[in-house]
């Protein structure tokens, strides 16, 4: 069985700290949202703004549509 909480909706990735921040801001009520933080292959920081975890794909789904109403269309389901 799957576990719980696995799956996210990546709504973008960032290398300004400042712009990952605004993205959490406006997304936040789409549901619970986390930044973190990914070293590139060249060094630098790059910064994931994703909403969840959800429990089942269906209603990580459910939040990237309400994402895709708020304008974030490029968000992408993602299990962890």
């Amino acid at each position: 069985p799957m576990a719980i909480g696995t799956f996210f909706v990546q709504v973008g990735a960032y290398s300004d700290p400042v712009n990952a921040r605004r993205v959490r801001d406006a997304v936040a009520a789409a549901g619970p949202v986390v930044v973190d933080t990914r070293t590139t292959a060249s060094g630098g920081e790059l910064f994931r703004v994703r909403v969840g975890p959800w429990p089942t794909r269906e209603e990580a789904e459910t939040a990237q549509s309400a994402l895709s109403r708020m304008g974030y269309a490029d968000s992408v389901v993602a299990s962890r």
